[in-house]
């Protein structure tokens, strides 16, 4: 039985995590008690009956198991979609990210909603269903799955009402922000309250928030990316590792330095079972031995996870400063190599001899069909793998004649890298001469919503399992094994071919999604479709002749 001990500097804390179906009624994300011990033993026995406590108030809040997910918490679920899906929406048009639907096409797809939820019709939205259970963590059977389909496809009728008043030119509709709801009167029993309560009235709170209270509620903020958490928590994790979890007020600059110059020392590759042990240890492991140390920029970026925390404490008025601003890895060089782009040999080594293209081979790791274009649309569009693996059918889009890529987040478990990230890539003809448009009418046959439906992983990013497939499979089929190109090599590609074009360095950043500082920060939007377009067609690849795509091997 798992004991939920926690030991820190002051002694042993209990510590168990709420269910995240039960997170925004109880209105935290964790139950933190001080055990008031530094003994084990003591804490132990006292943990034991904690626990019984804890594991009555969470059943009194609502159901612990998922699969016996009732309606009340169905509709509960799909109301926070709805809420994140129209701040979403305010938030784009606040930016000026007008959608391209018209008011017609939105009030068709509401027509179609209303049918099928009329109709109970719910295996159109089954891609949508599976990603909200991945990402709330769900264990639940059929029955549940179905329960949860018809409250999503509930909210996203509703949704696409108010979405349709909001573009009616016609008909001006107010627009405002949603705010999750206020947590219930009822608050944890005395005995369960935590052991840090630091609010956000001033420094002076500091003295009484931990640096993993703080992650916690940083997390819980709106509109934070599932992935950004994950790695922060990460890497803020291993801080707590080397200092032991210090409350907030009393980390100071040598601390960021020390652990600086500690996480230089971990290795760059280790075994599952080493990653997850604590970083002292892994540091104590690897002491003296030959292998290749984390590069500088990983961990810079653990340093800046650490900063990001202590600046959310200075923003809540938590902290007076942030003594992790301006902290690099002081390391500016370990020999690490940075991602190299393909080479004229190496693009003909992947698109000509490799079974996928050259016999039309389907792994099972490749996904079907993405084994094919994925590549194919990285090396002619730039774009990331995670951004061109969650696309829908939706989402190629046809204006002026011009075919293109909506890349963007407006679309349930779709995310991207930052604002500039979403951006409209036009086709390259190379591309529609290989049979992309046969391609993506064969996927609507099949009554497919994805572009790539059989890309799925059970990791926040729905690449996970295609990235590690096709890197291996590039190594191993078509011996590119030197570990600095990788799939981001297409990037890089790209970005070398754009230059090739002279294609200007503003349109080539539109066009990949960089941010700019400066006078042209905003250049974007100073770029049409047509600009970009005619931009993309010069793209060349000379002596690469890559096989055009057949349904027959669907």
């Amino acid at each position: 039985m798992q004991t939920y001990l926690q030991r820190r500097q002051s002694g042993y804390y209990y510590r168990q995590r709420v269910p995240k179906l039960l997170q925004e009624a109880i209105g935290r994300s964790e139950i933190v008690v001080s055990l008031q011990t530094r003994c084990r033993e003591t804490a132990a026995y006292r943990s034991a009956h904690l626990r019984a406590a804890v594991t009555h108030f969470l059943n009194t809040q609502g159901p612990m198991h998922h699969h016996d997910l009732t309606h009340e918490h169905a509709a509960q679920i799909a109301s926070r979609w709805k809420r994140s899906a129209l701040n979403r929406d305010l938030d784009e048009r606040i930016a000026g990210q007008s959608r391209d639907d018209s008011p017609e096409e939105i009030h068709a797809r509401l027509d179609h909603a209303r049918d099928d939820l009329n109709r109970v019709n719910l295996d159109p939205y089954r891609a949508m269903v599976d990603r909200v259970i991945d990402e709330q963590r769900l264990e639940v059977g059929p029955d549940a799955q179905r329960r949860l389909g018809y409250y999503l496809l509930k909210a996203r009728t509703e949704f696409l009402e108010e979405v349709h008043k909001r573009s009616d030119p016609t008909q001006p509709h107010p627009m405002a922000y949603i705010p999750p709801p206020p947590p219930p009167e009822s608050a944890p029993p005395p005995e369960l309250a935590p052991a840090s309560e630091g609010g956000e009235q001033g420094p002076g709170a500091s003295k009484r928030l931990r640096l993993s209270e703080a992650l916690d509620r940083w997390s819980n903020d709106e509109g934070r990316r599932t992935l950004t958490v994950q790695d922060w928590r990460y890497r803020v994790q291993r801080f707590i590792e080397f200092k032991g979890d210090p409350y907030v007020h009393e980390i100071t600059a040598d601390d960021v330095y020390d652990f600086v110059d500690a996480y230089e020392q971990m290795p760059n590759r280790m075994p599952k079972s080493i990653r997850r042990r604590p970083m002292p240890e892994i540091i104590e492991r690897y002491r003296g031995l030959d292998v290749a140390r984390l590069a500088p920029q990983s961990v810079t970026n653990a340093v800046t996870s650490v900063g990001s925390i202590l600046s959310w404490c200075v923003k809540k008025r938590i902290l007076k400063e942030n003594v992790a601003h301006g902290v690099r890895a002081s390391k500016s060089d370990q020999g690490h190599e940075c991602r190299l782009p393909y080479r004229p040999e190496d693009l003909k080594r992947i698109f000509e001899d490799l079974p996928v293209f050259a016999r039309g081979h389907r792994p099972h790791g490749g996904a079907g069909h993405a084994a094919y274009w994925i590549p194919v649309l990285a090396l002619y569009t730039g774009a990331r793998l995670e951004e061109i693996g969650q696309l829908m059918l939706q989402d190629i889009r046809t204006e002026g004649g011009v075919v293109f890529l909506e890349i963007g987040d407006a679309a349930e478990g779709q995310s991207v890298k930052n604002a500039a990230s979403r951006r409209r890539v036009p086709l390259h003809k190379g591309v529609i001469q290989l049979g992309f448009m046969d391609y993506l009418a064969e996927t609507r046959r099949r009554g497919h919503q994805d572009l790539f439906p059989h890309v799925q992983s059970t990791k926040a990013k729905r690449t996970a399992a295609y990235s590690k497939w096709v890197n291996r499979y590039f190594r191993q089929a078509c011996g590119i094994t030197d570990r600095r190109k990788v799939f981001h090599s297409f990037r890089h590609t790209f970005s070398d071919a754009c230059r090739e074009a002279e294609i200007p360095r503003e349109v080539r950043n539109a066009l990949m999604g960089h941010t700019t500082s400066g006078v042209d920060q905003d250049y974007g939007s100073g770029h049409s479709l047509r600009v970009l377009n005619r931009a993309v067609q010069k793209i060349q690849y000379p002596g690469v002749q890559i096989p055009p795509w057949q349904a027959a091997h669907a």
